[in-house]
């Protein structure tokens, strides 16, 4: 009889490659590139597990993640001009995950997505979901008419994302030696280590919400100063320190009257604060009156002394067993400041940490590296392709290929659950013939820069791919520098000026590259996280024109100053 057919493949896949030496991954990579090019009969799943579970792993590495043979061969040859990561093989990498707090916002799509693409996220979540039927009368798996501003049901779609996720990077053979959450991102801690059981915290995060959702709306505000200085302000305020998140990343919460008031008095001292998009004051004295009941509630479900360590986000330091078991502990975490910044210094102390962001944005990934973590060493599940138009499945990969490259173990063959691939002829290792790399950092302001942000001088270019995009030529000197710049990174010979990074083959390593290279030609400073918001060539010219020249932006037309101001925002 004829084998059945395979399901369809998942989607989009990762190609791990390691050598020896440098050199040897490069050309590893072109001669990959060159064999998908010339094998139209391959399938995608086949190559990727022919890569990722026949072959030794190497100090030297590189990844492609990709959706197509032809993207695939795009990818790896504009990653071929570069130099591969040198993971250290003298430390041991440790996996931590890290949970962010309600301040995170769950995309459109992002639950569908994981859903279709991991078999891990879809049990977690479906179970999360079956669970809170109990409790509720809505399904998280279709919240068709149900008010996604309410923070009754923010929380429990929270926690179950970050809960599928973590349980999802376990399936793969990713499980955390420790733990950090921000806020409501501790109770996703305190689960994983096994204070409490799924179904109790579920219990726990919904009453938690609706408790909240039945106080008076309030406001917050993010202040950009220490923790010491804004006591001064704050002094005679009703406003009460909601979280202190870095050395000069603070929040207040209040009333929204008296949050006005304190705004006032901080632009006047010339102080930035932002209003926060919220609906009530966590983390102040606002939350006083519900603080009884809900102790009420820890203490009637079972706790346990956590298996895990992890970091309390009231303290900054690692929570003990009796606070974990604690009533009293977390009620009162509810209304106390969040002191996320003395957690994130503590867990960097861990040698050998990697830190991985188990939840949606990149938040808490750019505050650890604030806290002296290396940005190699932070790796945000998302954040490194969504704003490039990428669906969840491709973020999670990415976010896979970048912990692989310091050396945490990946279990590849469990991507593979729903549909067994075969082993494929492909190119093999390869040994050092000649030397790639030219330094070109001499005479570099600031001394010579690092080869990791120089893209190869002889890249070989390909043409444009086929998009959806209509090709837009450069039309002034900024555009043309910066086209130039993504040329030899990307290795595609014409850029348009409103192509996308991500969709031309770009990921977040290449964006770090393309950041480094920006900063140093135009003399700007241009933060890494606007890198995944400034994703065309047309953007990054305004907001290099604009930074240099402020009074720039009078002379922008409306198409152009929308598109500047999308981006602008804090």
């Amino acid at each position: 009889p004829a084998a059945a057919p395979r399901p369809a493949a998942a989607g989009a896949q990762i190609l791990p490659l390691s050598a020896k030496s440098p050199s040897a991954v490069q050309e590893m990579m072109r001669e990959l590139a060159e064999e998908l090019g010339r094998r139209p009969d391959l399938e995608l799943d086949d190559v990727a597990f022919t890569l990722q579970v026949g072959r030794n792993a190497w100090k030297y590495r590189a990844f492609v993640v990709c959706d197509s043979l032809a993207s695939a061969a795009a990818g790896l040859a504009a990653k071929a001009g570069l130099p591969a990561f040198a993971r250290n093989e003298a430390e041991t990498a440790v996996p931590v995950f890290v949970f962010p707090g309600q301040g995170a916002q769950v995309p459109p799509g992002l639950v569908r997505d994981l859903r279709a693409g991991f078999s891990g996220f879809r049990r977690a979540f479906d179970e999360c979901a079956e669970t809170l039927l109990s409790f509720t009368d809505w399904d998280l798996r279709d919240l068709t008419g149900v008010d996604l501003e309410q923070t009754a049901v923010v929380q429990p779609l929270l926690f179950s994302v970050e809960y599928a996720l973590a349980r999802l990077w376990e399936s793969l053979g990713v499980r955390p030696a420790a733990l950090l959450g921000h806020s409501l991102g501790e109770y996703v801690a305190a689960c994983l280590a096994g204070v409490f059981s799924l179904p109790e915290v579920l219990s726990l995060v919904v009453v938690r919400g609706q408790l909240m959702q039945s106080l008076p709306p309030g406001q917050m505000m993010a202040v950009r100063c220490g923790e010491r200085e804004l006591a001064g302000f704050l002094a005679g305020s009703a406003c009460s320190l909601a979280a202190v998140n870095g050395p000069r990343q603070c929040v207040v919460s209040g009333g929204a009257d008296d949050i006005a008031a304190l705004l006032l008095r901080l632009e006047a001292a010339d102080v930035p604060g932002r209003l926060l998009r919220t609906s009530h004051a966590f983390h102040s004295a606002m939350m006083d009156p519900i603080l009884d009941t809900y102790e009420e509630c820890v203490a009637a479900v079972e706790r346990r002394p956590p298996a895990i360590p992890f970091l309390s986000s009231r303290t900054g330091t690692w929570i003990t067993d009796e606070q974990a078991m604690s009533p009293s502990y977390w009620a009162r975490h509810l209304r106390e400041t969040v002191r996320f910044g003395d957690g994130a210094r503590e867990l960097l102390r861990q040698a050998g940490c990697v830190a991985l962001e188990a939840g949606p944005g990149h938040t808490l990934s750019a505050l650890l590296q604030v806290a002296g973590a290396p940005e190699d060493r932070v790796v945000p599940t998302f954040g490194g392709t969504g704003s490039g138009g990428r669906d969840g499945r491709y973020a999670v990969l990415e976010a896979a290929g970048r912990l692989w490259l310091q050396g945490v173990e990946v279990d590849w063959a469990r991507l593979h659950e729903e549909r067994q691939p075969g082993r494929v002829p492909l190119p093999t290792y390869r040994f050092d013939r000649r030397r790639y790399w030219i330094d070109r950092g001499a005479g570099t302001p600031g001394g010579a820069e690092p080869a990791a942000a120089q893209p190869q001088e002889d890249l070989t270019t390909y043409d444009r791919p086929e998009m959806e995009t209509a090709y837009a030529e450069p039309s002034h000197d900024v555009e043309v520098r910066l086209a130039a710049i993504w040329r030899g990174y990307l290795g595609i010979e014409k850029i348009g000026v409103k192509d996308n990074f991500f969709t031309l083959g770009g990921d977040s390593l290449l964006a770090t590259r393309v950041h480094a290279h920006i900063k140093r030609d135009f003399g700007i400073e241009l933060p890494m996280g606007k890198m995944f918001e400034l994703a065309t060539v047309r953007r990054q010219s305004l907001f290099v024109i604009v930074s240099r020249d402020p009074a720039a932006i009078d002379a922008l037309g409306e198409e152009d100053l929308n598109d500047l101001l999308a981006v602008m925002e804090p």
